[in-house]
């Protein structure tokens, strides 16, 4: 097959297509056709699709170093093992990220059990189902999901065990083991006789995860996904108003506590009278307010939307978690961890409500307020918390 080149830009990512065979012969036209595409499509990460790629010598290897010169972010996918040999062999698989050509599965008859914000989960067989991310889902993402899982099964956590990264037609997705359970909400709506014992097992699992401590830069920092959704404040908020909000997650202290990120009964299921966390692609280090500031959020403001409770429920719920998780708050406290608590829930709940169609300006302005704090309060706030709550 002769050589073909082709590219297209998504996401600020250039994809180069490379099929055929890349030998002396054909290695000048590849560097022509790469850099040529380069040019034409500025951009800050180029990724070499090589599908179709039958064969590459020492001197395709070389355009691909002298790309690597020219863009630091750069990778290679879709590789066959033949060709992953020579990368490995030569000590690309060092230089660069160089991935393998995922297993190709089809979804067809397979019935839909889950959907979440990222994509959808099918049952495959008796014994496991596939997490089909969106079209528009990064590998990056999808691999650092997959690694989150990872990491919370070998630190002793109870979550599903993940397997291959796969394709899915145009979609890439994640083999997990079935977990035949019902979520934490549905068990604690159902089963009003046993609700108690499995609010004090969520509450016992939170305060196991947030006992454990990685070393830093294990992962991202939780604080990063109030910055997450920062592009979506333009709208509703000034230039300094979106700056102000972001020099106030500063304040939030530095930890290396693992938090889940996005710990909800939803997002906790029973299987045979236990708990298991899933959705692990938020898994970060961080504050252990963080998590309760988002715990808090989803049952005082999102209750029906994201665990399926009214609200007067949800704070039930919410009030006996806090109980198990803390015991007795002592009363010189409260007043701190109740700002805090807040606090987190207004700067959590604030980019959301900016995309939201349904918001006005007094919601957003409401918010604001308790989103722009006094920032030495806080600081205090802080240091109680640490020093008679979070004493790791």
């Amino acid at each position: 097959m002769s050589l073909q080149v082709s590219g297209t830009m998504k996401n600020n990512s250039l994809t180069i297509k490379v099929e055929g065979r890349v030998d002396s012969a054909s290695a000048p036209e590849l560097e022509k056709e790469i850099f040529s595409l380069c040019e034409q499509n500025p951009s800050e990460k180029v990724i070499l699709d090589a599908e179709k790629l039958d064969y590459i010598s020492s001197a395709g290897l070389r355009v691909i170093l002298k790309l690597k010169k020219a863009k630091k972010d750069i990778e290679v996918i879709n590789v066959s093992n033949d060709v992953f040999e020579i990368f490995e062999m030569t000590g690309f698989t060092e230089m660069m990220t160089i991935r393998r050509r995922l297993r190709q599965f089809s979804i067809e008859g397979c019935k839909m059990i889950g959907q979440g914000g990222v994509g959808k989960v099918y049952r495959y067989d008796p014994e496991t189902i596939i997490k089909v991310y969106r079209p528009e889902i990064q590998m990056d993402y999808i691999e650092r999901e997959r690694a989150c899982s990872k990491i919370a099964f070998t630190r002793g956590l109870p979550t599903a065990i993940a397997f291959d990264v796969v394709r899915v037609g145009d979609c890439y997705g994640v083999m997990y083991e079935l977990m035949e359970a019902d979520n934490l909400a549905s068990t604690i709506l159902n089963h009003p006789e046993e609700e108690d014992y499995y609010i004090e097992k969520y509450a016992s699992l939170a305060r196991t995860m947030h006992h454990i401590q990685e070393k830093p830069g294990t992962l991202h920092p939780a604080s990063e996904m109030f910055r997450s959704t920062m592009g979506s404040m333009s709208k509703w908020m000034t230039e300094e108003e979106i700056r102000r909000y972001d020099s106030l997650i500063d304040l939030i202290p530095q930890r290396n506590t693992l938090i889940h990120g996005d710990y909800h009964e939803k997002n906790v299921l029973v299987r045979s009278g236990e708990l298991e966390m899933i959705d692990m692609g938020d898994i970060s280090q961080g504050h252990p307010m963080i998590e309760l500031g988002c715990v808090y959020c989803s049952h005082s403001v999102f209750s029906e939307r994201v665990i399926g409770m009214s609200r007067e429920k949800a704070m039930e719920v919410w009030k006996k978690f806090c109980g198990y998780y803390f015991g007795e708050i002592p009363a010189d406290v409260k007043p701190s961890f109740e700002r805090v608590l807040t606090w987190i829930a207004a700067i959590r709940r604030l980019p959301f409500l900016c995309m939201s169609p349904l918001s006005t300006r007094e919601l957003i302005d409401s918010v604001m307020a308790e989103a722009f704090v006094d920032v030495e309060q806080i600081k205090k706030d802080f240091d109680i918390l640490d020093q008679k709550l979070f004493q790791d």
